[in-house]
């Protein structure tokens, strides 16, 4: 009980600096991506049902930007997630991403935690290694743990998934547990299942006793993954409306090597890599990359030449995703899963892999010292207390989480503007602002908006650029704007917007038909009065 109450507070000390006091310091949603979450819910809420389409469109009638093709989300387990938390007693929807992400932060390291002790076999080379997690940075682009988002919540998923996989591989036990948590994880965050099934797939080959044990489930995999080829073939075809039997019969071969292409060019190979995604010397820093390697490449030398070594499943891990990402990088294309999340994944395994080096090497010192009798007594019973406090210390202070990069949709001092739209304007009307604070407008107010960037959900580039120009434009281009995209009720004005580089000033909108209805600290609301 002694070890365990220092163990807590390091954990909830780290989590709280890192995770929670930047949402305590903003008091606001932090990422894009946690609006369309919050805002997904709240149409849920809204029409009764699980909602699967953009929540920010307005009603057809009311703009050339509404919800024509609602299409899929991936991501909508994660979202009937939050809503059902939001049913608890005190919690709301927008106060999920002020709490939530440090929980979702503490379930990573407890599940990391319980898979290595598994691993392992030691408590202190399991609790110093999963400290290394909280080495992952959260970054606009590349997403992390400091915000509400799935992938962060992924996290969580992917080490259950090992632990039970490891079980019933070596051990033929927890089956059940596995194949409901595969499904549960499916419906909140695939690309986990995905990066599981890859690790438990390549811990079963590289090791001839396992790949003996689990001969028969390695040729199931092999028949499901050409089944489901071959089915995502057939539908993709059916979708284009190609009949494929008719198809086959019409041009033979030739038509099923399209259909490969296809298969592949779309199922395996995920969307065009991002601009300007960092590759792991940039994301996780030189130091730690560079560390990482040289962990990585000591067990490869020591321990594959151990048989049937468990923690192979994370230095496994590490390696394979790692080559992944690398190849990603060169074709430009995700595969499997998009580039930004094996970048995410791989550097989870690769700080495990560092931290299970660094805490073994700390084992190494302390049993020669004491083989020396170079220790003191008190100093001997604290030797490992003292090298976590230490890694505490250089977790926190080496800021992997930079909230003075985040890019926030809307201002603290623009948040009275809100309370005046809640307050003074029809639960119906439209408001037209810029795209990234119309997520915050939707979001806080239940107004709908005329066009939101693209994220996971948003208008497109052009209308994106139409709705910005707006504010640049000459009266007569406002009312051609508005008569002919957006019938929008009201004029959202930034008086200054903080870029990353500059400062951008608007101009007030002197028109005959906007009529000022509002002044705060940065921003002027303008009602569209009948022309």
């Amino acid at each position: 009980m002694q070890q365990k109450i220092p163990a807590i507070l390091i954990i909830l000390a780290i989590s709280f600096v890192l995770i929670e006091l930047p949402h305590l310091e903003i008091g606001l949603p932090l990422h894009s991506d946690s609006y369309d979450n919050i805002a997904a819910a709240q149409e849920t809420i809204s029409q009764g049902t699980i909602f699967i389409g953009d929540p920010y469109a307005p009603p057809k009638e009311k703009s050339i930007y509404f919800n024509e093709n609602p299409g899929y989300d991936l991501e909508t387990g994660y979202v009937v997630l939050l809503l059902l938390l939001s049913f608890f007693p005190f919690i709301s929807l927008t106060s999920l991403p002020l709490f939530f992400p440090w929980l979702v932060s503490i379930l990573v390291f407890l599940s990391t935690f319980i898979l290595l002790r598994k691993l392992c076999r030691q408590d202190f080379t399991a609790f110093f290694s999963s400290l290394f997690i909280f080495f992952l940075p959260s970054t606009q682009q590349m997403l992390g743990p400091l915000f509400l988002v799935a992938s962060s919540f992924g996290l969580i998923l992917v080490p259950l998934l090992l632990l039970l996989g490891f079980n019933f591989l070596t051990q033929r036990t927890h089956a059940k547990e596995l194949a409901l948590l595969l499904i549960f994880t499916a419906f909140i965050y695939p690309p986990s299942v995905v990066i599981s099934l890859i690790a438990l797939f390549f811990f079963i080959i590289a090791s001839k006793t396992n790949f003996d044990q689990n001969k028969p489930l390695v040729r199931v995999f092999a028949v499901l993954s050409i089944l489901i080829l071959v089915m995502y073939m057939i539908w993709g075809t059916m979708i284009a409306g190609i009949d494929p039997i008719q198809n086959i019969l019409s041009y033979g071969f030739a038509a099923i090597l399209a259909g490969v292409d296809f298969s592949i060019n779309t199922l395996l190979l995920r969307q065009v890599t991002l601009e300007n995604i960092p590759f792991f010397h940039e994301y996780l820093g030189l130091p730690l990359f560079i560390l990482s390697i040289i962990a990585l490449i000591y067990f490869i030398f020591r321990e594959f030449k151990e048989k049937n070594n468990d923690q192979n499943l994370i230095f496994l891990s590490a390696i394979v995703l790692s080559i992944l990402t690398f190849l990603s990088f060169e074709i430009g294309r995700g595969i499997i899963v998009p580039t930004e999340r094996l970048v995410l994944f791989a550097a989870y395994f690769l700080l495990l892999t560092l931290g299970i080096f660094v805490s073994e090497l700390i084992i190494f010192v302390k049993n020669y010292f004491s083989e020396k009798n170079l220790l003191n007594k008190i100093f001997s019973q604290n030797f490992f207390l003292f090298f976590t406090l230490l890694l505490t210390i250089i977790i926190i202070f080496s800021n992997p989480i930079q909230t003075k990069d985040l890019q926030l949709n809307i201002q603290p001092n623009e948040f009275d503007s809100l309370e005046w739209i809640e307050n003074n304007t029809a639960q119906n009307s439209l408001i037209l602002a810029p795209p990234s604070l119309s997520k915050a407008i939707k979001v806080f107010t239940n107004r709908d908006v005329t066009c939101t960037v693209f994220t996971r959900f948003g208008c497109n580039k052009n209308l994106n650029l139409l709705v910005s120009s707006f504010f640049f434009a000459s009266c007569e281009e406002k009312e051609k704007i508005i008569d002919d995209y957006f019938s929008a009720d009201y004029v959202f004005l930034q008086k200054k917007l903080q870029l990353p580089s500059r400062i951008l000033e608007f101009s007030e909108q002197n028109c005959d038909f906007l009529n000022k209805k509002f002044e705060g600290k940065n921003t002027i609301i303008y009602k569209i009065e009948s022309r």
